[in-house]
C-alpha cells in the first residue's frame, strides 16, 4: 500500500521523477516515502507571493480521485487581497466565476480580517483552474497579494513549517480514501 507524508518547503521526501499539478498533488515515480504533504513556498511570480501545502503520493489513483472536480475534495486558502470586499463582491466569488469561458463551481468565501487597505479571505473551493483563485479575486476587483493553501481534503496544514513534512497518519489517509470512494446506494426493501 502506499503511505502518507506532509511538509513544507523545498525539501523532496522522494527520489525519483515527479509531476505537480497546479492543485498541489504530486505524483512520484522511483522510489518514494508514500504519500505525504509538504509545504512549499513563497514563491515570488510574476502576480503574487503565495505558498502551498503540497501532497505528495506514489498512489496514481488516489491522486486522480482527489483532483477530481466531481469528487468535490476541498481545498482551502488564506488569501490576502487588496481592497475590502463587499457582501456583493463575496456573493460574486460563491456563485462561481466565469474562467476561460466556462464557469467554475462556487467559492466558499469569508472575510477573515480587515488591515486597512488590504484584507485576508479564506476561500474553500473544489475544482482548481490555473490561477483560479488570483483570477476571480481579479475578476471582482480585489487582485491577491498573497496566497497560501491551509487545508486540504478536511486536513489543516498550517501548522507545517517552511520546509518540514511528515507523513500521513492511517486516520488521515483513510479519511481522504473515504472522500473519493464511490457512495453506495442502499436499497430499502
Amino acid at each position: 500500500g502506499s503511505g502518507a507524508v506532509t511538509g513544507s518547503g523545498s525539501g523532496t521526501a522522494s527520489t525519483g521523477a515527479s509531476t505537480t499539478t497546479s492543485s498541489g498533488v504530486s505524483t512520484t515515480t522511483g522510489t518514494s516515502l508514500g504519500t505525504s504533504f509538504a509545504s512549499a513556498g513563497p514563491f515570488n511570480g510574476p502576480f503574487a507571493p503565495q505558498s502551498h501545502q503540497y501532497l505528495l503520493t506514489n498512489d496514481g489513483d488516489l491522486s486522480r480521485k482527489i483532483l477530481d472536480p466531481k469528487n468535490q475534495v476541498k481545498r482551502t486558502y488564506r488569501v490576502k487581497v487588496h481592497g475590502i470586499p463587499d457582501e456583493k463582491d463575496l456573493k460574486r466569488l460563491r456563485r462561481g466565476a466565469v474562467l476561460d469561458g466556462q464557469k467554475t463551481g462556487p467559492i466558499e468565501a469569508a472575510i477573515e480580517r480587515s488591515t486597512g487597505k488590504s484584507c485576508y479571505l479564506t476561500l474553500t473551493l473544489t475544482e482548481g483552474k490555473y490561477r483560479h483563485i488570483k483570477r476571480a479575486c481579479e475578476l471582482i476587483g480585489h487582485p491577491v497579494v498573497k496566497l497560501a493553501r491551509t487545508g486540504f481534503g478536511g486536513l489543516e496544514l498550517s501548522s507545517l513549517s517552511m520546509g518540514a513534512f511528515r507523513f500521513l497518519t492511517p486516520q488521515e489517509l483513510k479519511t481522504l480514501r473515504q472522500l473519493v470512494r464511490p457512495s453506495r446506494k442502499t436499497e430499502v426493501a
